[in-house]
């Protein structure tokens, strides 16, 4: 048995070892999960995020002689529990201690929107019907103050949103040089449709916005995309031009997650996208492709799947992640180092977000409600909502502690589809596989070095 990844120390400290007591009957944890690889068996468990790496005979071992030292070490490493235990308790009183923790945390994380207004008219828009504004010159200012003044000096990260936040650009330098005027250190990312960069403002986001990583959509290729974008431009051919700055952007060493937003209108279309965008941009180590399935009502034309056409769509998108897989594109697992304890930025003492007239709100679902003051007069981050309560699946779900869901999101409104499931899960097992990897190339640079001695 070989260790890839320790556990988390602050849950080893809660927990402890789990004591092995020989007329105990042991089964599985519900949190662990295995992967065949080739030098054996990736087992990990997903509260304490420990990977092991163990070769079949051990594996094959653990079915055959539940005494054995290897068992009796895995237990205590809680790969297997006591028959009765009730590991989804146990993982909220992790998540409920790691708050207590973290309820002081400082803000060091800020989603500004610019702008509320797009030049794209996308069906699904979650932000459909918002009214539309636009950070002044003023405004922007005033926000690059409230930062400098809350951060404290500390480094900050700022997420670009909108709207499409390039519709507002100027907004987006004011703030960026009164960080650097005042010496703070500062970072960013941006959700945007790509269409308005061009050469200098790519390289105007690398230096002064310090754009480090931007999420584009794509719902298909050309006629597709053009037509569910349906940009407010005279424009022939949309599609050619985002392809063209996605480009500029990659060679800029920019991190381009590339969004493929996944319905019942465009499951045939994205196959065709996939081979498009291995032939253009699988040479670059910072595009990063993953697919999505649309969220079901909301946007202008809300849709809605039956069963049947949620699990075709589960089919579709798990083929997407398999050609990505065997072309090479660089994966990103999410979720793989820590216990998820708050939900995104609405939730996150961290985190606030900053509306286009300075108001202050909880999540991008909601800019038109639930804000909590202003700039001007922050009051401190409320509580928003609570949290979805687990359904009986969830009891038997490995991905549980990496899973946890606002009432107000649009995820809560509805039971957990098998594709949710599996977008979890899919992101801890490309996790085990990357961990794998790394161990596979440090041990080969190892035996590389050694020879060479």
């Amino acid at each position: 048995m070989l260790q890839l990844k320790k556990p988390l120390e602050y849950i080893e400290k809660v927990l402890g070892k789990q004591e092995y007591i020989a007329n105990y009957h042991y089964r599985k944890s519900v949190f662990q999960l295995y992967l065949t690889v080739d030098k054996g068996v990736l087992l990990f468990q997903n509260l304490t995020k420990e990977l092991l790496l163990l070769t079949n005979e051990e594996y094959v071992s653990l079915s055959n002689d539940e005494k054995s030292p290897l068992y009796q070490e895995l237990v205590k490493k809680r790969f297997f529990v006591p028959d009765e235990t009730d590991e989804v308790t146990i993982c909220e009183q992790i998540r409920s201690l790691t708050r207590l923790v973290d309820q002081n945390k400082p803000v060091t994380r800020y989603n500004i929107l610019p702008t509320t207004a797009c030049n794209a008219r996308c069906f699904y828009c979650f932000e459909a019907g918002a009214k539309p504004l636009n950070m002044t010159e003023k405004t922007a200012e005033d926000v690059a103050a409230y930062i400098i003044r809350k951060c404290e000096g500390r480094e900050v990260y700022l997420c670009w949103f909108g709207g499409e936040p390039t519709c507002n650009i100027k907004a987006i330098d004011i703030i960026s040089k009164r960080l650097q005027a005042a010496d703070i250190e500062y970072s960013s990312m941006m959700v945007s449709n790509a269409y308005l960069f061009d050469e200098e403002m790519v390289q105007r986001a690398k230096t002064d916005w310090k754009l480090r990583r931007v999420q584009i959509t794509l719902d298909g290729v050309q006629e597709t995309y053009n037509r569910i974008k349906s940009y407010v431009y005279d424009d022939p051919n949309p599609f050619a031009r985002v392809i063209r700055n996605i480009d500029l952007l990659c060679k800029q060493g920019i991190v381009v997650q590339l969004r493929m937003n996944l319905g019942a209108h465009n499951g045939d279309d994205l196959q065709e996208l996939a081979i498009l965008l291995k032939d253009r941009f699988v040479q670059y180590k910072n595009f990063v492709p993953y697919v999505t399935i649309i969220y079901e009502d909301v946007g202008y034309e809300k849709t809605k799947y039956s069963d049947q056409q949620r699990a075709e769509l589960s089919e579709k998108r798990k083929a997407l992640y398999q050609y990505f897989d065997s072309s090479g594109f660089e994966a990103r697992a999410k979720n793989f180092e820590a216990v998820k304890t708050t939900s995104c930025q609405a939730d996150s003492k961290d985190w606030v977000m900053i509306l286009p007239d300075g108001r202050l709100g909880f999540c991008e679902h909601n800019v038109d409600s639930d804000t909590y003051g202003s700039i001007y007069d922050d009051p401190g981050k409320p509580v928003w909502c609570g949290y979805k309560k687990p359904e009986e699946k969830c009891k038997t779900c490995a991905a549980y502690p990496s899973c946890l869901i606002l009432e107000k999101c649009p995820a809560g409104n509805h039971e957990c589809y098998e594709h949710n499931q599996y977008s979890r899960l899919d992101n801890l097992y490309a996790g085990m596989k990357q961990t794998y990897e790394r161990y596979l190339k440090k041990a080969g640079s190892d035996a590389k070095d050694s020879a060479n001695n």
